[in-house]
């Protein structure tokens, strides 16, 4: 599998590229960041990578230096990628889509046991990294962070893309999957997409304020910065007349899915309050100056490059105005660890979708070709 790397330099350099049955044999030099599928790893004081059969590749990125992280707050990342496939959850209707597992070793459990809900915490005394092939890690300035992230392409999980059939490709990146009529139809639903806009609201402060549109306006890539303060990255909201209707529905499913084209390691996100962060589906009043209502999304907090589907069933919206538009927060926060974490989320495609059980609106063109699709795998 395709491993990128970037050197810790006086002058930083983009990323490099090998394949990860290379790595042990890079020779010795201090890592600054490494990137498998889009996450983005910077930071540890370790970093090593494996192969283990099967297409598998094992990353293993650990804290451990005595002055940084003393005995008490050590932490470890064990995370398995598998190459890019339909993802076998019912709700993401076959789309391509990264596939980790990760396996998280630290002194305080309890900390990220809480940030992670459904990923296995193990203590530190678990933990053994003895076969592995570590690189070291060095810490830097703020501005150093800073200059090597600034020096570095953006480079998506959407670019690995081996072993996939050329069907599910354009322009050597994983297609649009709701165009191939790979997602989950819903039914009786009004459908948005999330556009670069801005469209403004003042009802919470934010790095971007995006439009909730009926069509999809063309790829756009949010890009912005995660810490451990926490933070609104994304406010969506629809235009003026949408969705047109006093009493919301209180039965059905709402939807938002975010296309992670890179992230962090160690940020979470999505439509759900984080640190400081505050996230959700939100009504907003008709000149969008404040939030009248919200509900965070039934999941734990997404972490990692992908597609990610935030879903609230049957949230108890008490009857408003017909001017009343619907909204998306999207918070960020950074679990652990120094500095700042970048994550870019991309917008104005099909797969960038919010939706919510009223009578549907227009859909846009599908891109299906019914003998082929469901043939790939």
């Amino acid at each position: 599998m395709r491993v990128l790397y970037q050197p810790t330099q006086a002058s930083p350099g983009d990323w490099q590229e090998c394949d990860s049955s290379e790595w042990g044999g890079l020779g010795e030099f201090t890592l600054h960041a490494l990137n498998v599928q889009g996450d983005v790893y910077e930071g540890p004081d370790h970093y090593a990578v494996r192969d283990v059969g099967s297409g598998l590749v094992t990353v293993t990125v650990w804290h451990d230096d005595p002055e940084d992280w003393p005995p008490g707050t050590r932490w470890a990342r064990v995370v398995t990628y598998r190459p890019l496939g339909p993802d076998p959850r019912p709700q993401y209707g076959g789309a391509v889509n990264v596939r980790r597992h990760m396996t998280i070793y630290a002194d305080n459990e309890a900390l990220f046991q809480a940030a992670y809900p459904e990923v296995e915490v193990r203590p530190w005394s678990a933990f053994d990294h003895s076969r592995e092939s570590g690189m070291d890690g060095v810490w830097v300035t703020d501005a150093a962070h800073e200059a090597h992230q600034k020096a570095r392409t953006l480079r998506g999980w959407r670019e690995w893309t081996e072993g996939l059939h050329p069907s599910l490709l354009v322009d050597g990146k994983v297609r649009d999957q709701r165009r191939a009529g790979r997602y989950q139809r819903p039914k009786g639903t009004r459908t948005y997409y999330n556009n670069y806009g801005p469209r403004e609201s003042t009802s919470h402060n934010s790095d971007y304020d995006t439009a909730l549109d009926t069509t999809p306006a063309g790829s756009y890539d949010l890009g912005t910065v995660g810490d451990t303060t926490g933070k609104t990255i994304i406010l969506g909201s629809t235009v003026v007349g949408e969705p047109n209707s006093a009493a919301w529905p209180t039965t059905g499913v709402y939807r938002a899915q975010l296309d992670v084209i890179a992230a962090g390691a160690d940020l979470v996100f999505g439509l759900l309050n984080v640190g400081a962060g505050v996230g959700h589906f939100g009504r907003q009043n008709s000149t969008l100056t404040g939030c009248l209502e919200s509900f965070q999304q039934d999941e734990a907090a997404f972490f990692g490059s992908g597609l990610h589907l935030a879903t609230k069933t049957n949230p108890a919206w008490t009857p408003g105005s017909a001017g009343d538009r619907l909204g998306i927060a999207v918070a960020c926060f950074r679990v652990a660890g120094h500095g700042v974490l970048a994550i870019t989320i991309q917008i104005g495609e099909t797969d960038d979708f919010v939706d919510g059980p009223w009578s549907a609106g227009p859909q846009p063109p599908s891109d299906v070709n019914p003998p082929l699709f469901g043939t790939h795998f």
